[in-house]
């Protein structure tokens, strides 16, 4: 469906501004995307005809911390990457959920753990170009396990704690992490860990 509109694409005050003109909707699969092509005005008059968006829902990461400052994470099975990967706790938040309800409920759901104490530790799209979705980075601290895991994932989950060495060697290693959003979570613990010790 085409339709004229006049949405700025802009969230800073220093930036600046390109307008959508018309939006185009190529492909829908609700609720994991969306596939739009818009024709957009750059600052400088220039029009491009087919600027592609990539709409994905909103997610979560959370990076949880114990009392020791290792930090959970998870072993799954990642069918984009083709192998078992390094991940966190975290997913798509439910329709009409706040980022940290869905950062506790997605917690609880695949490990079975609370934290007492939530700090909001960054947000960003996944793809500066497309979009590809918002991702919330949370900080949880004094976790505990208080269930079993109820998660409907298609992935076995496994929990492991890993000290600030070991997620550095990790790093280091080139190959254990193989997810972006997961290695920008990871530096992100590096450097609270560095800089605020739990």
């Amino acid at each position: 469906m085409r339709r004229g509109c006049q949405t700025v694409l802009s969230n800073t005050p220093d930036s600046v501004e390109w307008k959508v003109l018309e939006r185009d909707e190529i492909l829908r699969k609700d609720p994991w995307f969306a596939v739009h092509c818009e024709q957009v005005r750059l600052p400088n008059g220039r029009i491009v005809p087919d600027y592609h968006q990539i709409e994905m829902p909103h997610t979560t990461v959370s990076l949880v911390i114990d009392d020791a400052g290792r930090l959970m994470t998870l072993r799954q099975y990642k069918h984009g990457a083709r192998s078992v990967c390094i991940t966190l706790p975290g997913g798509a938040m439910d329709v009409g959920e706040s980022a940290l309800d869905g950062a506790r409920r997605e917690l609880r759901e695949e490990t079975g753990y609370e934290a007492e104490e939530w700090e909001l530790a960054a947000e960003h799209f996944n793809h500066g170009s497309y979009g590809c979705g918002k991702e919330t980075i949370f900080i949880a601290r004094r976790p505990s396990r208080v269930c079993e895991p109820a998660s409907d994932d298609l992935e076995d989950t496994r929990v492991v704690w890993m000290t600030g060495n070991e997620v550095r060697t990790s790093i280091e290693s080139r190959y254990e992490i193989k997810i972006n959003g997961v290695l920008s979570a990871l530096l992100l613990y590096l450097f609270f860990r560095d800089s605020r010790p739990a």
